[in-house]
């Protein structure tokens, strides 16, 4: 049962629906705009204030979670909570208060499991050392996980 909302959205005209959505879409402006408008929108399209913050946060988390570390730039080769927890945390359009409790949830959401000297990987999916370089191996017998 949800609460009643103190400050419900105004109805957006036209003209600022049509800026919001091209500021959404931008790739210049700053990051932080972008997905200040990118929730504007899902709230004004009926979804709750956290729903729509949440789907924002977790598409930022895959989307860090897809690139691979660097050695160099993120000080490892594989992916930890706390290593990527840093990573979000210090990026320019990251979230600078995300928990490590927050991105194991949302790493579960999406079906991904912690390999413990591998990173993050779809379930089924495991990444092995060989002698000639890195394998993925996967189990087509594995069901994704739900959350």
């Amino acid at each position: 049962m949800s609460r009643r909302k103190k400050d419900p959205l105004r109805p957006l005209t036209e003209p600022e629906r049509q800026e919001l959505a091209q500021l959404s879409r931008s790739q210049s402006a700053p990051a932080v705009e972008v997905t200040r408008a990118k929730i504007l929108l899902a709230v004004a399209r009926g979804e709750d204030y956290q729903a729509a913050a949440h789907a924002e946060a977790t598409t930022r988390i895959m989307a860090e979670v897809r690139r691979a570390p660097t050695p160099e730039g993120d000080g490892t080769a594989t992916w930890s909570l706390a290593t990527l927890r840093r990573s979000l945390r210090t990026a320019p359009d990251g979230l600078p208060r995300v928990s490590t409790y927050t991105l194991w949830r949302v790493l579960h959401e999406a079906g991904a499991s912690y390999q413990r000297t591998r990173s993050w990987c779809p379930t089924g999916t495991a990444l092995r050392r060989r002698k000639a370089g890195t394998a993925v191996v996967t189990d087509p017998d594995a069901t994704p996980k739900k959350s």
